[in-house]
């Protein structure tokens, strides 16, 4: 089995830091190391998953990325990752959250402000 553990802190300045940990558990991770070259356009990254079986989903990128699913021209799901900024989701969060609507077969990575960037995360899920 393979877990993967979300961390997350949060502090309003004049305290000590609340931090909370989330930890999921399943039999199948992929995790994402892509380079993204600047400008590129529907940059296919090949992974394969069943969105019933999603644990936890955990996706950054340093540069604005758009993240297209299953097709480059009718995607079933389309998501804007700012840079920077995690997309974080687990199993455990409500209904209809999940970046990911149906089973995906490909990704197709978009970066329009010509800049080289990485993309980094993983996706855990329980294939049984």
């Amino acid at each position: 089995m393979k877990t993967h553990t979300h961390k997350s802190e949060w502090s309003n300045g004049s305290g000590p830091p609340v931090t909370t940990a989330i930890q999921r558990t399943g039999g199948m991770e992929m995790n994402i190391s892509e380079a993204i070259v600047a400008s590129a356009t529907n940059q296919l990254f090949t992974i394969a998953f069943a969105h019933e079986k999603l644990k936890m989903v955990y996706l950054k990128c340093d540069v604005d990325l758009v993240i297209k699913t299953n097709s480059s021209s009718e995607p079933t799901d389309t998501i804007n990752l700012t840079a920077g900024e995690e997309l974080f989701w687990h199993d455990g969060m409500p209904d209809g959250s999940c970046p990911f609507t149906d089973d995906v077969t490909a990704l197709y990575l978009t970066e329009a402000n010509a800049l080289d960037g990485n993309l980094v995360g993983g996706i855990l899920t329980d294939p049984t």
